[in-house]
């Protein structure tokens, strides 16, 4: 496993954490005390006066059939985190909150070590 590979950036949607490749991120900023968007919603914010198209983590990851996504409208999610991709597009997400960027091996049961925190890595579905 190369150096690239253990680097990873994990993030908290409501009632979950979740590991990235850090490679797989092309930039991670804090939305600031704007008024709340319901984060399921898909929404165009404006980041250093490029577009970033924010849609809900379902479009973006395969999650297990027992992962529960909910509303959790009583967080903050002020982090979008940036996904890399093929297009010009720039899509991401909302998280209440990252971890990392940071180092670990990734073990057999899909898992990275984050301090004393175990994390789920999850795979991103293809850009359509």
């Amino acid at each position: 496993m190369s150096s690239s590979e253990n680097q990873w950036m994990a993030f908290e949607i409501p009632g979950q954490r979740f590991a990235l490749p850090l490679s797989n991120i092309a930039s991670i900023f804090h939305l600031g005390s704007r008024e709340q968007i319901g984060w399921l919603e898909d929404h165009l914010e404006v980041y250093e006066g490029v577009p970033v198209f924010l849609v809900a983590p379902h479009k973006l990851f395969q999650f297990n059939l027992d992962t529960e996504i909910t509303e959790g409208t009583n967080q903050s999610l002020a982090w979008a985190i940036i996904l890399k991709n093929n297009d010009d597009a720039h899509i991401g997400f909302r998280a209440s909150r990252t971890y990392g960027p940071f180092q670990s091996d990734l073990s057999e049961d899909k898992l990275v070590k984050y301090e004393n925190i175990s994390i789920a890595v999850i795979q991103s579905v293809e850009f359509v």
